[in-house]
């Protein structure tokens, strides 16, 4: 799969627009909570993400992925998050740091092994996202916090559906990264 998305982000790259100066490849790292009754023992997470954006003017488009690692109360073993998931961003105007607003959804799959037992549910997630922008000499600084939605489906375990076992509830996160100018 890793092998698929880098052929499919370099295929993106060979076909972007002249104004290149408008595509940015960003990378991340943050800490992230699930909040909610269906989510009260979750532990905060860490992670790292990535995204690609294009667009001419002050909003942006594109699309981008996290994994995350979040631990459980009573538990040694870790759950795993993987989120792929589309973006649309406002840029403010401004001459040095830009803030922006906009908001994300998309696909979300949580994940961990329990005593040799492999559970896994799908679902979606979405909300909004709020952050800065900050110009360095030839990439950007990045500061975001993010507040999203999570439905999860039932919970999947080789090949056995436990029947009535979805949740849903709330996810928020505070991300540092960096975004790069890419071509031009």
């Amino acid at each position: 799969m890793k092998r698929s998305l880098v052929v499919a982000i370099m295929g993106i790259l060979a076909l972007a627009t002249p104004a290149a100066s408008q595509v940015h490849l960003g990378f991340n790292a943050g800490l992230s909570q699930y909040t909610g009754n269906d989510f009260e023992d979750a532990e905060m997470g860490v992670g790292f993400g990535t995204h690609l954006l294009f667009g001419k003017g002050d909003t942006r488009f594109g699309f981008g992925g996290n994994y995350a690692r979040h631990g459980e109360e009573g538990f040694d073993e870790k759950t795993t998050t993987m989120d792929l998931f589309g973006i649309l961003r406002y840029m403010f105007p401004g001459e040095s740091a830009r803030f922006f607003i906009g908001g994300q959804g998309g696909f979300t799959r949580v994940s961990a092994e329990i005593l040799s037992i492999s559970l896994s549910a799908n679902g979606f997630t979405g909300g909004p996202v709020l952050g800065v922008q900050i110009p360095l000499s030839t990439l950007f600084l990045e500061l975001a916090g993010d507040l999203r939605y999570v439905k999860l489906g039932d919970v999947e375990s080789e090949g056995e559906t436990f029947q009535d076992s979805d949740s849903s509830g709330m996810i928020w996160g505070f991300k540092l990264g960096i975004s790069i100018p890419v071509g031009g």
